[in-house]
């Protein structure tokens, strides 16, 4: 799994564990009311693989950070090309050729990178990309990777470009590589949803985003008088009780087996995108970043004003992690100590998360905070002071 697949996928699994509480922690008084943040299967079995946390995840999803390589000839993590030019140009006398991509476009080119480098043991299909890209042949695809390691990359201006590699103190290239991983899973994606319509077609004419907007606003009711806002909010939609559970029950179902990723990402974002609760306004700004990275390749970063610290956000998932381990209920612990509920926390992550995927030094700092408060929330006195 690639830097900006874990991480987008990290996002989404976050949204996921906080959506899932929410409707496991409800006794719902009317048959057929909904989970009061999504459906349990949301976050867990059907979105992120087994053995997910430990390709690069941070502690408490079990793993460790992600530590990017040097790589010159291949891709982050990727073979090198199958034929790569020869040596025959340093730097100092090398002519630029940028080939398809517009100048200093590293993201695109990083794209084509990864495609094309996946491929390298299928000829055919290889060759059929670069035509794709624009690249008359191997070696126009090979001048270019040297004209973006000239500008991108590290090494003696007197070597030639193909013993440089790129530059991972730029943070420009750890930004290109991570948003062009997040362009390759959205057009593995797109291919999917494609490929396989029934994935998104809504069930009984209700889209996975306006069963994600029901969600929102069955967390949102008054429980003391829910049974009949929630008729009110069903009878808006053209709804009632039993329509509504085949339609949960369809939708749950769907999001369970999703491999692709493809119905609990739309999902997810669709749920953070409502802006609802003490944070909506962050959740949304996390969910428009997502949405634009994907489409874009170029990182977003989320506007607006912080939902809370780095350091309050890390806290609170180092709790978490530590309620879970104990046995204890997470969705109890979150209203008592933090006075928030599972959708807070799930807009909450939906915009640090999203800040995280362009700043591998937070993500460190994420993975230090998070084990550091874990420890404290698990020991006998959790209001003990810490020192950093």
């Amino acid at each position: 799994m690639g830097l900006g697949d874990w991480l987008k996928s990290l996002v989404a699994l976050n949204v996921g564990e906080a959506t899932a509480r929410a409707g496991q922690a409800q006794a719902w008084p009317v048959q057929g009311q909904p989970p009061a943040g999504g459906p349990a299967n949301y976050g867990g079995q059907g979105y992120a693989p087994q053995g997910f946390g430990n390709q690069g995840g941070p502690a408490g999803f079990g793993g460790q950070p992600v530590v990017p390589q040097p790589f010159g000839g291949g891709g982050f993590g990727m073979p090198a090309p199958a034929q790569p030019a020869p040596a025959v140009s340093s730097a100092a006398s090398w002519q630029d050729d940028w080939g398809p991509c517009q100048p200093n476009a590293l993201e695109t080119f990083f794209v084509h990178q990864f495609e094309v480098d996946e491929a390298k043991n299928d000829p055919a299909k290889r060759a059929g990309l670069l035509r794709k890209f624009g690249y008359q042949d191997e070696a126009h695809y090979s001048r270019v990777h040297q004209t973006f390691l000239k500008h991108f990359g590290s090494g003696s201006p007197t070597d030639p470009l193909t013993d440089w590699t790129f530059d991972f103190s730029q943070a420009r290239v750890i930004e290109a590589i991570s948003g062009a991983k997040m362009k390759q899973m959205q057009m593995r994606m797109d291919d999917q949803a494609q490929a396989n319509p029934q994935l998104l077609a809504p069930i009984e004419g209700v889209t996975i985003e306006e069963y994600a907007a029901l969600s929102v606003e069955a967390s949102s009711i008054n429980q003391q008088n829910y049974a009949q806002e929630w008729a009110a909010v069903l009878a808006r939609h053209n709804m009632d009780h039993a329509k509504y559970s085949r339609v949960q029950a369809g939708w749950n179902d769907r999001m369970a087996k999703d491999t692709t990723f493809v119905v609990n990402t739309a999902y997810g974002r669709a749920f953070n995108a409502q802006g609802a609760g003490q944070y909506g306004a962050a959740g949304a700004a996390g969910a428009a970043a997502m949405q634009a990275t994907g489409q874009s390749g170029v990182l977003a970063r989320p506007g607006g004003a912080e939902p809370v610290s780095f350091e309050r956000y890390c806290e609170i998932q180092g709790a978490q992690t530590a309620w879970s381990k104990t046995g204890r209920d997470v969705n109890a612990m979150l209203r008592q100590v933090f006075q928030m509920n599972a959708m807070d926390w799930s807009n909450m992550s939906s915009y640090w998360m999203t800040k995280m995927m362009a700043d591998m030094n937070m993500m460190n700092r994420y993975t230090q905070l998070t084990a550091q408060y874990e420890q404290k929330y698990s020991g006998p006195n959790p209001d003990a002071d810490l020192s950093f």
